[in-house]
């Protein structure tokens, strides 16, 4: 195998790289995001808030989280995903789908892992 028939380009490891760094930045960054936003509602309820009114500020912090680090980052990896197919780089595309997939997974569990550790009434 010589030198010009490799699967990635030079430009496609970059592009992998490069997201794959940003979305291991934001699953730490978001984790910890999460982290705060259980422990605000812990603290809510130890004060002795309402349930509903607890809840409602968690979802909503929540939701604003998510808009943040999920529909957000999630414009530019679906561009570069889509640009990927149709320029005929297949595996580039496919490989940024695996990424995407591997960031939404271990975002879900662990924050599946947080709510049940810190034991919210939600």
């Amino acid at each position: 195998m010589n030198g010009t028939d490799r699967m990635f380009s030079v430009e496609d490891v970059g592009v992998i790289g490069s997201y794959s760094s940003f979305l291991a930045l934001l699953l730490i960054a978001t984790l910890l995001a999460y982290r705060h936003i259980f422990d605000y509602g812990l603290e809510l309820l130890r004060k002795g808030e309402s349930g509903a009114g607890v809840a409602v500020a968690v979802y909503l912090l929540l939701a604003v989280f998510d808009l943040l680090f999920i529909v957000v980052p999630a414009i530019p990896i679906a561009s570069s995903t889509r640009r990927a197919f149709q320029r005929r780089r297949r595996p580039l595309g496919l490989v940024l789908i695996f990424i995407s997939t591997v960031y939404v997974f271990a975002l879900s569990s662990q924050f599946i892992y947080m709510a049940l550790e810190k034991k919210l009434p939600l």
